[in-house]
């Protein structure tokens, strides 16, 4: 009974989040959240966001969702934002906190997840149907368990907020990701996400307008490769980084957890 309680407690929860979770009007190009042991149970959460600079200026604070044992929304100030690169339209916004997970009073571990949902993606993304009125939402699954250690999550090689490329022409990206505690990697495609358990509806894969055309991602070193874009604009993609750590004394593997990286792919002419 008391399971079932706190399983609808926590369903209500979420969905008072996604209804409530971000009254600002953003536009978002893509993002990531990542986080750090410190010691204990207490890790450094970062939140980066890719915003458009026509859109709205970027929030001082981003709203962040985690649920565990304990479900609660938490604010990440904003710590540094970083103006586009030359030629681009989209900065980089980072924001980070220090969080303390509830402490396991059983053996084994907890999954948590950190979530952040925004009320309106980047407009004109060729592969979905009005992604301007389409949520953004990532979400990064951590274990913790004080057996295996320290975990830290896999950050992107390249904090990259496009990968560009040109039309007929083929297009190869490292999407790579670094482990800063050894653990295996592996690497995956899946549909964007626009709510908890909710993938955006009417997606498609980049490479539907062309029946020759293939779009793969390579799952032991994130390499993107796709090998002709037919034509110009902005596709969206999702890549889950797994990550997985070999149980001491067995022949096993356990998943320690995993973070989503959402992007766009920009075809020129």
């Amino acid at each position: 009974m008391k399971t079932h309680v706190r399983t609808l407690q926590l369903s209500l929860f979420i969905c008072l989040f996604l209804l409530c979770s971000s009254s600002w009007a953003t536009h978002i190009s893509g993002g990531y959240i990542a986080y750090k042991w410190l010691q204990r149970n207490d890790y450094e959460i970062t939140v980066g966001l890719f915003y458009d600079i026509g859109g709205v200026p970027v929030v001082p604070e981003q709203q962040v969702f985690i649920y565990g044992i304990e479900a609660q929304q938490i604010m990440l100030p904003l710590r540094k934002y970083m103006n586009p690169k030359p030629g681009s339209q989209v900065g980089l916004a980072l924001y980070s906190t220090i969080y303390t997970f509830p402490e396991v009073s059983f053996f084994g571990g907890v999954r948590n997840k950190i979530a952040v949902r925004i009320d309106n993606r980047s407009g004109n993304i060729l592969n979905m149907f009005s992604s301007i009125n389409t949520s953004f939402y990532i979400e990064t699954e951590i274990y913790v368990n004080s057996f295996l250690g320290i975990n830290s999550s896999a950050a992107p090689a390249d904090t990259m907020a496009s990968v560009s490329g040109k039309v007929n022409k083929a297009l190869t990206a490292d999407l790579s990701s670094i482990d800063p505690d050894g653990d295996s990697l592996v690497y995956k495609l899946i549909t964007p996400m626009q709510n908890a358990w909710r993938n955006v509806e009417g997606y498609r894969s980049p490479e539907f307008l062309c029946t020759d055309c293939t779009f793969t991602l390579n799952p032991q070193t994130g390499q993107l490769t796709w090998n002709k874009p037919v034509l110009q604009g902005a596709y969206a993609i999702a890549v889950m980084v797994e990550e997985w750590r070999k149980i001491p004394g067995t022949s096993q593997s356990l998943r320690m957890g995993y973070t989503i990286k959402d992007i766009l792919l920009v075809i020129s002419d």
